[in-house]
């Protein structure tokens, strides 16, 4: 097991990996280790390592190819991974959410495409498929979020709210209701589907704020 403070877990693993690709010690081309063996290398749980990752993958560090695993992309960064002082504190996320998210739904209404909405609708069925696994739940409303950012095609928009919700996801929030999650992830696809992008704007911005009660 390597030795990591207990805060902000993922980001110090994302950074741990982010170094050995930028020192060498890995590859471009090579392999990472697999979920299953990162937990055990770090004692954590499977969803913070798949936080990590989505750091790496955001960064331009790591490509996850389906059903093979995940693979060194290049050695050179394109976003900051590192944690900022001050940065993550959950008011902060919550006002950086409030700002960015109901916007990114106008802009999906005019952007979103069939594939856009294949995957969108396989997410929000994992997330009412496991409304009685809190651990489960939450990572599927983080692909959710991220993958509206994806739509936009706006890397500043991507990287910012992807920066933000993994930092979210170092915290443990009491207050989530898994009717809430399901009612309102449901709605506003219906709106994007629907391309009212009002109503889309409308529903994240209330559902932001139910977010932010629970701070």
């Amino acid at each position: 097991m390597e030795n990591l403070e207990r805060k902000n877990i993922s980001s110090q693993i994302a950074e741990k990996l982010k170094n050995k690709i930028i020192n060498g010690e890995m590859k471009i081309g090579e392999k990472l280790p697999s979920e299953f063996e990162l937990c055990k290398i770090y004692e954590v749980s499977r969803s913070t390592i798949r936080s990590s990752l989505q750091v790496l993958v955001t960064s331009g560090l790591v490509e996850t190819i389906f059903g093979s695993g995940s693979y060194v992309k290049s050695n050179k960064t394109n976003v900051i991974v590192e944690k900022k002082e001050g940065y993550n504190s959950l008011n902060d996320i919550y006002v950086i959410r409030k700002i960015l998210e109901p916007n990114i739904c106008k802009i999906v209404c005019e952007k979103i495409l069939e594939s856009d909405i294949k995957d969108l609708v396989q997410i929000v069925s994992k997330i009412e498929n496991n409304k009685s696994n809190i651990g489960i739940l939450k990572e599927n409303v983080l692909k959710y979020h991220l993958k509206l950012a994806e739509i936009t095609g706006n890397n500043y928009l991507i990287n910012t709210l992807s920066k933000s919700l993994i930092d979210l996801s170092t915290y443990d929030i009491d207050g989530i209701q898994s009717n809430i999650e399901i009612y309102y992830h449901k709605e506003i696809l219906k709106a994007l589907l629907q391309k009212d992008n009002k109503l889309a704007f409308s529903l994240m911005e209330v559902y932001i704020d139910e977010f932010g009660q629970n701070i």
